[in-house]
């Protein structure tokens, strides 16, 4: 069975992020937060070769601020079923709403 990975992130500032917007708030802030610093963080060995969802978990926890919870899940899982999404909804996020298509 093939496995889906999915990710919820929450910041006091951000809110609730879900998927590649989690991804992107926590690499942007982790970059933010480097170039300020005299000494950057010690990257593990083999970092640049991880999985995107591995990277943002990693940095996720240096920047200490952040909550960010993965979910493998079956590629065949309803959205609307989804453990990431209960999850998100708890932190306090929100989806858009879906029009219909004429």
């Amino acid at each position: 069975m093939s496995l889906r990975v999915k990710l919820v992130s929450y910041h006091p500032d951000y809110g609730a992020q879900m998927n590649t917007s989690a991804i992107r708030c926590v690499s942007d802030e982790f970059n933010r937060v480097e170039e300020w610093l005299a000494q950057p963080f010690p990257k593990p060995d083999g970092f640049a070769k991880w999985e995107k969802w591995k990277q943002a978990a990693w940095k996720a926890k240096q920047l200490k601020k952040w909550q960010f919870f993965v979910y493998r899940e079956p590629r065949a899982t309803r959205f609307s079923r989804s453990a990431a999404l209960v999850k998100f909804q708890e932190l306090g996020g929100r989806l858009k709403a879906v029009r219909k298509r004429r």
